[in-house]
C-alpha cells in the first residue's frame, strides 16, 4: 500500500475511509448537481458582461476547443504504438452498502 503511515494503523483506519470517502463523493454529486442547475440558468438569463453579487462575480463567456475525432483517424495511425502513450492509474470505487434489513428474533419458550 503506497503512501503508509503506521501501517497497521492506516490498514484499520480504511471502513472509517471507506464511509467517509463515500459520504464526501455522495455530498459533492448534490452539489455538482446545483452547480449544473445554477450554471443553466445563468446561461439561461443570456447574462451580458460581468455580474456582481456580494460574494462572488459570474462572467459567461464563450471558448473554443479542438477535439480530435479518434474514428476518423486513418487505421495505420491507431494501429501504431508511436503515437499513444499509456499510462497506468490507480482508482478508488466507492458504493453504498446496502442496508440490513433488522428483525426481531424470537426465542422458543
Amino acid at each position: 500500500m503506497r503512501g503508509q503511515r503506521g501501517g497497521i494503523a492506516l490498514v484499520n483506519d480504511l471502513p472509517r475511509i471507506a464511509d467517509e470517502l463515500g459520504q464526501l463523493r455522495a455530498e459533492m454529486k448534490v452539489l455538482r448537481a446545483r452547480v449544473d442547475a445554477l450554471r443553466a440558468k445563468a446561461l439561461a438569463a443570456r447574462a451580458n458582461g460581468l455580474v456582481a453579487g456580494q460574494q462572488f462575480t459570474i462572467l459567461v463567456k464563450s471558448q473554443t476547443r479542438r477535439t480530435l475525432l479518434r474514428d476518423k483517424l486513418p487505421l495505420d495511425v491507431l494501429n501504431d504504438p508511436q503515437y499513444w502513450k499509456i499510462t497506468q492509474t490507480e482508482t478508488v470505487v466507492t458504493e453504498a452498502v446496502e442496508a440490513q434489513e433488522e428483525f426481531d428474533v424470537f426465542e422458543p419458550f
